[in-house]
């Protein structure tokens, strides 16, 4: 039994609020936590190759281990797009999952992760 009945349950909701508010707290600031509009485009039902072609070459390309990386430095850290393949990243293939990171200056554990495909 609760000590303090009247104390509400954290939802998710409530704790992606209060992770977005350590996040800032913890020096990651807003404007560098947001998704760059360069990678602001609708991911869905596209291969890899019309990726490439709207968003820009990958900084990393690593095919064998199946991902590609974009990275757009921060005066703070990096933010990084990370693209999952489900075979070998050929240009007609459809990403098994994308992903939005943001990492601070020294950290090797992302300040925020969003999950975009």
């Amino acid at each position: 039994m609760l000590a303090c009945p009247r104390i509400a349950k954290v939802t998710r909701r409530g704790a992606l609020a209060i992770s977005a508010a350590l996040i800032t707290a913890c020096g990651g600031h807003a404007e560098e936590a947001r998704l760059p509009d360069k990678w602001a485009i609708d991911y869905k039902h596209k291969p890899i190759g019309q990726i490439i072609r709207e968003i820009g070459t990958p900084q990393e390309a690593a095919t064998a281990k199946q991902f590609m990386n974009w990275v757009d430095s921060t005066p703070n850290g990096r933010r990084v797009l990370k693209l999952v393949c489900r075979v070998d990243c050929s240009a007609n293939e459809i990403p098994a999952g994308i992903i939005f990171l943001v990492y601070r200056n020294g950290t090797v554990e992302p300040l925020r992760a969003q999950t975009l495909l």
